[in-house]
């Protein structure tokens, strides 16, 4: 989203943050689990929590930093962002939680991290390589800072490392830990989480750990919806670096929206922080269709799901934001011109068993 669009929030109206339908949701939600008030941080940097609130993915790195260093010293923890890690939850931010969740091993999440990682923050980049029996997972801030870039950098690699840790066994540390910012005065917690190998002063952030370690499995993984999640998201990035961020941001939020009944112009409109007719005229200055848009989204979802998986057409329906098969059946035939299961029958693919384990949910 436009940076612009954050001028329209007044963070500290009615002593309150209501922060609950935006973009930046699920970061502040996290700052608020390390025992930030959210309306005192509003107040003292109302410009950058707004543009953390309505578009986190496009706030400059040095209000970003400027924020952790406030919720640092407001909840007088010199960890602060290395307990983010701790607070974050993948459950809440959208299509880049979703396609962490379903990589399959530690190679293919961090893979999926690295790639994707711009739809959530533009301002740093991540990179995974690998030489002999090393792998190297890499922070990058795209640019220069200001201020101590201590807590982000924690908060980036010590969410990964905790990940790893979780997937291999308690007491594992990466080999080596490199911070591109100076030496705390403490690192206690820096050596429970990172281990005793830590490098500061480096060019790079970054962990180095056993390149076996990659090819775990995770096991709640559900693969199956992955490669076509992917797909669009791969459009998502490319759109976001062309000259139509507006059309990229609804699109993912229409996107992320669908299997909850979410998808609909008046919420993705809240979520952009615009009223519904400020968010139609602009779709129309844009020459974009909001219907045309979700069913663009719908129908490629759906064909690839039907061509690529075994998933029920009734699991599919749900997963398009249909709590009725025949309307999900009535909406895919009028678009596409054909049946979901004669369009599976030309694609080859036979449809796995329905599960009659109980009552079907409603999506939503």
């Amino acid at each position: 989203m436009p940076a612009n669009h954050t001028a329209h929030l007044n963070p500290t109206k009615d002593h309150t943050v209501q922060t609950k339908s935006f973009p930046g949701t699920w970061v502040v939600e996290a700052m608020e689990r390390g025992g930030i008030d959210l309306s005192r941080l509003a107040a003292r940097l109302p410009a950058a929590f707004g543009h953390l609130l309505h578009a986190p993915d496009t706030l400059p790195p040095n209000d970003l930093l400027e924020l952790l260093d406030t919720c640092a010293a407001m909840s007088d923890d010199i960890n602060f962002g290395l307990h983010m890690a701790d607070y974050l939850e993948l459950t809440r931010i959208g299509t880049y939680g979703y396609l962490l969740l379903n990589a399959p091993t530690i190679r293919e999440f961090l893979e999926l991290a690295a790639r994707y990682y711009p739809l959530i923050y533009q301002g740093g980049r991540l990179a995974l390589s690998t030489s002999g029996a090393v792998a190297r997972f890499r922070y990058t801030i795209l640019r220069p800072c200001s201020p101590d870039p201590r807590h982000l950098n924690e908060w980036t690699i010590g969410y990964f490392a905790r990940f790893i840790r979780s997937r291999i066994y308690p007491s594992w540390v990466p080999d080596c830990a490199t911070f591109t910012n100076p030496a705390p005065d403490n690192l206690d917690e820096l050596r429970q989480t990172f281990g005793s190998n830590l490098e500061f002063n480096s060019k790079l952030t970054g962990l180095d750990f056993d390149a076996g370690l990659l090819d775990t499995p995770i096991t709640e993984a559900n693969p199956v919806l992955l490669r076509i999640i992917s797909h669009h998201a791969d459009d998502l990035i490319q759109e976001l670096g062309r000259k139509h961020p507006f059309r990229a941001h609804v699109r993912l939020l229409i996107m992320e929206g669908l299997e909850h009944n979410q998808a609909k112009a008046e919420i993705v409109a809240r979520k952009l922080n615009m009223s519904l007719s400020s968010f139609k005229r602009r779709l129309q200055e844009s020459k974009l269709n909001f219907r045309e848009l979700r069913e663009g989204i719908i129908i490629d979802l759906s064909r690839r799901a039907l061509a690529e998986t075994s998933l029920p057409v009734s699991d599919i329906a749900i997963k398009m934001g249909y709590s009725e098969l025949s309307a999900f059946t009535r909406a895919f035939s009028r678009i596409s011109g054909s049946a979901p299961l004669a369009y599976r029958r030309s694609a080859g693919q036979r449809e796995a068993p329905e599960k009659h384990s109980g009552p079907r949910r409603r999506a939503g």
